[in-house]
C-alpha cells in the first residue's frame, strides 16, 4: 500500500439548525431489500476504491467562544472566510442584537474573529453563503429585504438589494421584496430560491422563483417548465452540479423528504428530470446533498426508516442507484449534509445521532470514487453534544466546515462557537 496522504479537514461549528425527522411505513428489512443488488455490484471494486487513509476529528483554536449563527464558510486567498452573525445582549434589556461578523483562518487550525464592516454589512444580516467560479455570493436579509452580497475575494463586496420591481414583478408583489430562501453556485454564475405567492378565486397558488446571475451583481427571473406552480413549492438547494454541457440542480421541500431535479444547459431555461421517485420515495428519503464527481453525479441524505446514510449515484440524472456498503451503516443514525473535496478525493460530511438522547457527533467520509466510502469514529473523538453542518469548503489541500454545537438543547442562549480540523490517518 503507497504511503498515506495527508489531508486536514477543518470543521467550524455556530449554525443555528433545526433538524427534524418523520415517520416512514417502510421497515429495515425493506431497505435491506431495496440495496441488495447494489450490494453485489460495489463489493468486486471495494479493494480498489477504499482511500488510503480515514479522516479522524481533532480540536481547533482561536477565537471559537463566541455566540454565533454561521451563514457558511469559503475559502479566500490566504485560507478560509466563515461568514456569519455574532449575537450579543450588550444593550441590556434581554434583547439580543446581530452583528455580521467574519472569521479567518490560514489553514482551519487557528481562527480569529473580526465584526463586518458596518458601512457595507450594517443593514444586513448573512442567511446563506455559495461559492464558485464566478467568486462568492452572500444572501442576506434585513429590515428593507433581501440582498445580494458578491465578492471575488472576501474582502470588497458589491450590494446589489433584490426587489420585485427590479426583475419585473409589481412593487407590491411582497412587502419590501419576495421570499428568496437559497443561493448557489454553479459553473456560470449563481442561482437563487424563492417562491411567488398568488391565485384568484380564494385559490392560493406558489410558482417557484429561480434567479441567476452570472456574477452575483445582475439578477435575472429563470423560466421553463421545472418553474410551473406546485403544490409543495421548493425551498432549499441540496446541491448544484454539471453533467457534461449539463448544469443539474436538487430542490428540496418538506424538510428534504420532497425532492425535485431540474436540469438546464443555459442556466436560464429550466426542464424537470424528476422528483422524489427518483431516490426510492418519500417515505424512505431525506436528501441534503449533491454535487458531480468523476464524471457522475453524487447524491446524499439518510434513510430515515433505517438510520443509515443514503448515497446515490447517476451517469445521467434519470435513473440513480442506491448504494450500499460497511461505510454507511453503523450503530446509531447517520446524516450526510455536505459534499466538498481534494485531489482524487470526495468527502461527505455529516453527523451521527449514537443514541436516543437527541445528542449528535460529527462525521466524516471518504470515497476515491463516489461508489465506496469509509469513515472513522475512533472512541475519543473530541467533538460531543449537539453538532449539525452546514456548509464545507476546500482550497485543494484543507477543507473548513461550518456547522453548529450545542451542550443540550437547540437554544440561541446555549449554542456554542467551536472549531476542529480533521487528521488523515492510516485505515
Amino acid at each position: 500500500m503507497p504511503p498515506a496522504r495527508t489531508v486536514r479537514l477543518v470543521a467550524l461549528a455556530g449554525a443555528l439548525v433545526v433538524a427534524a425527522c418523520g415517520q416512514g411505513d417502510s421497515s429495515p428489512d425493506e431497505a435491506a431489500d431495496t440495496t441488495a443488488v447494489e450490494t453485489s455490484t460495489t463489493a468486486a471494486s471495494a479493494a480498489e476504491s477504499l482511500p488510503e487513509s480515514l479522516p479522524v476529528l481533532r480540536p481547533a483554536t482561536g477565537d471559537l467562544g463566541a455566540r454565533a449563527i454561521i451563514a457558511g464558510v469559503v475559502a479566500v486567498p490566504g485560507g478560509f472566510l466563515a461568514i456569519g452573525e455574532r449575537l450579543s445582549d450588550d444593550a441590556g434589556g434581554g434583547d439580543i442584537q446581530t452583528v455580521t461578523t467574519f472569521w479567518r483562518s490560514p489553514d482551519g487550525h487557528d481562527w480569529t474573529m473580526s465584526d463586518a464592516d458596518p458601512a457595507v454589512w450594517g443593514a444586513w444580516t448573512a442567511d446563506r453563503v455559495a461559492q464558485g467560479p464566478a467568486g462568492i455570493v452572500v444572501l442576506a436579509g434585513g429590515d428593507n429585504g433581501r440582498a445580494m452580497l458578491a465578492s471575488v475575494d472576501g474582502e470588497t463586496w458589491t450590494v446589489t438589494p433584490i426587489a420585485a420591481d427590479s426583475l419585473g414583478l409589481p412593487a407590491d408583489t411582497f412587502p419590501g421584496a419576495f421570499p428568496i430562501n437559497d443561493v448557489a453556485a454553479v459553473d456560470g454564475g449563481f442561482l437563487a430560491l424563492g417562491q411567488l405567492v398568488g391565485g384568484s378565486g380564494g385559490a392560493t397558488e406558489v410558482e417557484p422563483l429561480l434567479l441567476f446571475s452570472p456574477d452575483g451583481v445582475t439578477w435575472q427571473r429563470a423560466t421553463g417548465p421545472a418553474l410551473a406552480p406546485t403544490a409543495v413549492p421548493p425551498e432549499y438547494f441540496a446541491g448544484a452540479a454539471r453533467l457534461g454541457g449539463t448544469t443539474v440542480i436538487f430542490v428540496t421541500a418538506d424538510q428534504g423528504f420532497a425532492v425535485s431535479v431540474w436540469r438546464s444547459t443555459d442556466s436560464v431555461t429550466w426542464e424537470p428530470i424528476g422528483g422524489t421517485e427518483l431516490f426510492g420515495g418519500v417515505d424512505r428519503v431525506v436528501l441534503a446533498a449533491a454535487t458531480d464527481f468523476d464524471g457522475r453525479l453524487v447524491a446524499a441524505g439518510h434513510d430515515h426508516t433505517s438510520g443509515a446514510a443514503a448515497v446515490w449515484t447517476s451517469d445521467d440524472g434519470e435513473q440513480w442507484t442506491l448504494l450500499s456498503g460497511d461505510g454507511l451503516t453503523g450503530p446509531g443514525r447517520y446524516a450526510p449534509k455536505v459534499f466538498t473535496s481534494v485531489p482524487g478525493e470526495l468527502l461527505m460530511i455529516g453527523t451521527r445521532e449514537p443514541g436516543s438522547d437527541g445528542s449528535m457527533t460529527g462525521t466524516v467520509w471518504a470515497s476515491t470514487d463516489g461508489e465506496v466510502w469509509r469513515r472513522a469514529e475512533p472512541d475519543d473523538a473530541p467533538v460531543t453534544g449537539r453538532v449539525d453542518v452546514v456548509g464545507a469548503a476546500s482550497d485543494g489541500a484543507d477543507v473548513a466546515v461550518v456547522g453548529t454545537q450545542y451542550p443540550a438543547a437547540i437554544d440561541l442562549a446555549t449554542v456554542q462557537m467551536n472549531a476542529w480540523w480533521v487528521e488523515q490517518v492510516d485505515g
